[in-house]
Order: C-alpha cells, then sequence, then structure tokens
C-alpha cells in the first residue's frame, strides 16, 4: 500500500505544502532548459555529421586537384619535349654546322630560376607531389663553326650587325 494512503487529509495537505515550498526555490530555474538541451545536443551532431560530410568532401576535391594538376603538368611536359625536339631538328636544317634546343625554365622553391638543366625531359615533382611553375623557355645555340672564317670585335653592335647579315 502507498504511504499516501495510510495519511489522513491533513498531512497530505502539509507534505504537499512543503513539497510546493522546496518547489518555489527551483523557480529561478528555466523549465525549458532540458528541452534546450536536448535541441541543442542534437544539432551539434548534426552539424558534426555535416562536417564530416564537407571534410570528406574537401579531401576528394583535394585529390581530384592533384590529378588534373599532374595530367596538365604531364600535357605540358609531353609537349614541350615534342616542341624542343622540332626545334633541335629544324634549327639544325637552318643552320648545318649549328646546334640549338630549347630549356624549359621554372621556378625553384627558393625563388631563383632553374636554368642549369637542359633536359627536354619531365621534371621531378616536389614533395607535394606537384611540378613547379614554369617561367619561360630558354632557347640556346651553338654557332662556334657556323662563324668560322668570320672575325669577331668586342664590340656588341658590330657582333649584331654581322649575325643579323646572315638571317
Amino acid at each position: 500500500m502507498p504511504w499516501y494512503k495510510r495519511r489522513n487529509i491533513k498531512e497530505l495537505h502539509k507534505a504537499l505544502h512543503r513539497c510546493h515550498d522546496q518547489l518555489q526555490q527551483f523557480s529561478h530555474v528555466n523549465k525549458k532548459a532540458l528541452d534546450r538541451y536536448i535541441n541543442f545536443t542534437e544539432q551539434r551532431e548534426e552539424l558534426q555529421k555535416r562536417q564530416a560530410e564537407l571534410d570528406a568532401g574537401d579531401e576528394k576535391i583535394r585529390e581530384l586537384i592533384s590529378v588534373l594538376d599532374q595530367r596538365k603538368d604531364e600535357s605540358i611536359e609531353r609537349t614541350f619535349k615534342g616542341v624542343a625536339r622540332h626545334f633541335r631538328e629544324v634549327f639544325s636544317e637552318l643552320v648545318p654546322r649549328g646546334h640549338g634546343h630549347l630549356v624549359m625554365m621554372k621556378k625553384k622553391d627558393g625563388g631563383h630560376d632553374d636554368d642549369e638543366d637542359d633536359e627536354d625531359g619531365p621534371r621531378k615533382a616536389n614533395p607535394e607531389g606537384r611540378v613547379e611553375k614554369y617561367i619561360g623557355v630558354k632557347v640556346k645555340v651553338n654557332l662556334v663553326d657556323w662563324f668560322e672564317g668570320i672575325v669577331i670585335s668586342h664590340h656588341s653592335d658590330e657582333l649584331v650587325k654581322r649575325i643579323n647579315t646572315f638571317f
């Protein structure tokens, strides 16, 4: 039998009044706080799921960019190699005893130009997997045999005039 059934009405009124007084001590407490806490917890979980989805999407996009950058750089390298080979062939036909070739210039990590690498082939990738940005193409020619028998003056203007007469 429950405890309140053993009590008379007067005792039950006193107990109810005590409970009511005790509840009044908590009147300043926000009665909707629990509902808000549950609502905000659900929202936080939903946002965390969304963040995980966005992070996964971001990683996929970065992978795609990396693949596309690699394909672009391979295409640039392949095209440059073909152009450089064709340049050597055409230059050797135009200047039979001369030699010429193209050098792809690229920017180094320290910001210095790389003009010592005379290869027409592919470049090595940096630690991020990306090929350094290209800054230009250098033309290297050897005309020593072509100038055989010509006296070259130390004045650059005179040298330019003599070269221009042959072209």
